[in-house]
């Protein structure tokens, strides 16, 4: 939905669109102009991370527990207190923006109304909740399944000593390879995420810190800003290309095209 919107949101708020004045104007800044839905879906994003990543703890550090995992219901309802908690999150950016094409700080034609230190209050608690806390909540989930696994090859290796050929010791074995795959998917999930959202945080503090050239329009800024965006839609990416399901039903489809053009040009 970001990838969709994004585009459409960048045109809309450069020079070449008619952007409305007065109140309507003030209504097209606070929902579409001055990228709610695109912070607003970035901040979705997040904690549906951060939802994965407990998930994922939970289904190796409990595995007899995640077998009586909780129903499909209970998952729903979670999911959508989170898209209530970025929808929250973002309702100060609702109430603060404002047309204003002289004095704009957001795109070409939007402004927030708060003062310098209503905006820094309000960056430092969103910095909080959508990076601060997420990323603190990823770290001690990656801590500790590390740790587990770490402890389930130290047993797995004193086993081997004594039944080599274990049926049980195999099965073992193959099951930690399925979690280390678990982990080494988690920790590059880690390092895209600090790799997005460190520099348009950067440039923000430093922009409220005076330098004035790393302004919202500024090419710098934009950079910072799509590669903070892009997060949204390179994890989907990870998880499939890390997912042997995924490769095993494209490949399927692939050849299935395939053989699909091939016996239509003999019928030819």
């Amino acid at each position: 939905m970001a990838s969709i919107i994004g585009l459409p949101n960048y045109i809309l708020s450069t020079s070449i669109f008619n952007h409305p004045v007065g109140l309507k104007g003030d209504w097209l800044c606070k929902l579409f102009t001055g990228y709610f839905w695109l912070f607003f879906f970035l901040e979705t994003s997040v904690f549906l991370l951060v939802y994965i990543a407990f998930e994922r703890r939970k289904a190796i550090l409990f595995p007899l527990n995640n077998q009586n995992n909780e129903g499909s219901n209970l998952k729903v309802v979670i999911i959508f207190l989170l898209v209530i908690l970025a929808f929250t999150i973002e309702v100060p950016t609702i109430n603060g923006l404002m047309y204003d094409v002289k004095n704009n700080n957001v795109g070409n034609f939007c402004k927030y109304k708060y003062s310098f230190t209503q905006s820094i209050f309000i960056y430092l608690a969103v910095l909080t909740m959508d990076s601060i806390i997420p990323a603190i909540i990823i770290l001690f989930c990656y801590y500790q399944i590390t740790s587990s696994l770490k402890k389930s090859c130290l047993f797995l290796k004193s086993r081997n000593l004594y039944d080599i050929q274990s049926t049980n010791t195999n099965k073992t074995s193959s099951i930690l390879g399925s979690k280390f795959k678990t982990i080494g998917t988690l920790k590059i999930v880690n390092i895209v995420f600090f790799a997005c959202i460190v520099p348009n945080n950067l440039f923000y503090f430093l922009y409220h810190a005076g330098f004035r050239d790393l302004h919202w329009t500024s090419n710098v800024f934009q950079i910072g800003m799509l590669v903070r965006f892009s997060n949204v839609c390179i994890n989907p990416f990870i998880y499939s290309i890390r997912s042997n399901q995924f490769k095993k039903n494209f490949w399927f489809v692939y050849y299935s095209r395939i053989r699909s053009k091939s016996n239509y040009e003999l019928k030819l």
